[in-house]
């Protein structure tokens, strides 16, 4: 703040949320998207009258935001689980509870469902598995944004995955 009097407002808009993505499995493979190939510069020079149809080569300047294509359709957002209630010591692996309008799963692998029990951190928890306070920090995973519904609204539950 005192080499630049902007640096708070700078800093509180320095990430710009772009939506919803799609949680991917720990072992997925991500296949990139192609990245064009850049011209040395604008090929041909710009007429005076705007075109009727396509030209025979790239613009020359970039638009402003691409369009995707095919431009993906909107994906709803599903209603939300139930919401987390740090008293509950009863979830399961595979439990998916709300917090802020967001899903969070409880970790299926071993071990991690203990953690989901435990609503606050404590010391004592390292003397039984020293991994504990990491596992206690990722036990539960975000999965995605949800809607939360009217409390009268009549809510069909997403399919449960199966165990694997």
């Amino acid at each position: 703040l005192e080499r630049n009097t902007n640096a708070k407002e700078m800093w509180d808009n320095a990430w710009v949320a772009v939506g919803p993505c799609e949680v991917m499995e720990e072992n997925a493979t991500v296949t990139p998207a192609p990245t064009p190939s850049p011209t040395n510069g604008p090929s041909g020079s710009p007429t005076k009258e705007p075109t009727l149809g396509p030209t025979s080569g790239p613009t020359s300047s970039p638009t402003s935001s691409p369009t995707p294509s095919p431009t993906p359709s909107p994906q709803p957002v599903p209603a939300c689980p139930p919401a987390y209630d740090y008293t509950k010591t009863t979830h399961i692996a595979g439990e998916l509870v709300e917090i802020d309008e967001y899903i969070f799963q409880c970790r299926e692998e071993e071990g991690f469902v203990e953690y989901c029990n435990q609503a606050g951190w404590d010391d004592s928890l390292l003397e039984r598995n020293t991994n504990a306070k990491e596992m206690w920090d990722n036990a539960w995973v975000a999965v995605g944004p949800c809607e939360v519904m009217e409390e009268n609204a009549t809510v069909t539950p997403a399919p449960t995955p199966s165990p694997t």
